[in-house]
């Protein structure tokens, strides 16, 4: 398989692995490289961070969402709706699940202050989001339509560092 790309990215990390699934939902072989510093790779991102990408052809991106869709075409030969409905689930991913992740986990591995309040709202939070999404594919296989999307993939990979390091129990 050719190449389709260099991704420059800090390894294991929650941006990097949703890249990475959406590269193999799209059949995209990548070359990863890790940056020394984030200037010496990050070309035309206007907040200068990593994840950044840039194809074989020279198309580049900096967010991880973004690239994702780009390497599993997320949006080609979909509708309207369902395009809007891709990027609605992406925005809830970021916006409604990874801070409430973010808040219980980091404390647990000692990446921020643990503030048992703070861990506690999170946790109630995180589970209130959870039963939503649990009730809400009672009646569909996939967030979008009938077929596994680029949604399913960030969904998943910001859910994934819950179920990684705490114990995400049944949240009914």
């Amino acid at each position: 398989m050719t190449v389709f790309g260099t991704l420059h990215a800090v390894p294991d990390s929650l941006q990097t692995n949703k890249i990475l699934v959406a590269a193999a939902f799209g059949n995209r072989e990548l070359k990863v490289e890790v940056p020394k510093d984030v200037e010496s790779c990050v070309f035309g991102c206007p907040l200068s961070r990593l994840p950044c990408f840039e194809s074989s052809s020279g198309q580049k991106l900096c967010d991880a969402n973004a690239i994702s869709c780009f390497l599993c075409d997320a949006l080609n030969n979909k509708s309207s709706q369902e395009q809007a409905e891709i990027l609605q689930w992406i925005g809830i991913a970021d916006n409604d699940f990874v801070p409430h992740v973010l808040a219980w986990v980091l404390p647990s591995l000692s990446a921020m202050a643990f503030n048992k309040t703070a861990v506690e709202k999170a946790k109630h939070d995180l589970f209130e989001r959870l039963n939503a999404l649990d009730k809400y594919l009672l009646s569909q296989t996939f967030l979008v339509g009938e077929r596994f999307s680029v949604a399913d993939i960030i969904l998943a990979c910001d859910l994934l560092p819950a179920y990684q390091h705490v114990s995400v129990q049944c949240c009914t």
